[in-house]
C-alpha cells in the first residue's frame, strides 16, 4: 500500500457530532495521524469563516509550520 499523504474530512456527519462539536477522540486521531506528517484538510461547502469551532485546535501544525 502507497503511504498516505492526505486525509479529508467532511464536518456534517462525519468530524462533528450532533452539536457540531469535535470529540475528544477525533482531535486525538487528528493529531496523531499530523504528526505522522500527513495532512488534514476539512471538505465542506461552508466558508472558512462558517466553520462552528476554534479553529486554533485543528490548525495547530499549520501555524507551527508558517513560523518556521
Amino acid at each position: 500500500m502507497k503511504d498516505i499523504k492526505l486525509v479529508a474530512l467532511d464536518l456534517d456527519g462525519t468530524l462533528f457530532d450532533n452539536s457540531s462539536r469535535i470529540s475528544k477522540r477525533n482531535l486525538t486521531a487528528i493529531r496523531s495521524i499530523t504528526d505522522k506528517g500527513i495532512h488534514v484538510v476539512i471538505s465542506t461547502g461552508r466558508p472558512f469563516e462558517g466553520i462552528p469551532f476554534d479553529r486554533d485546535q485543528l490548525c495547530h501544525h499549520r501555524k507551527r509550520q508558517r513560523n518556521l
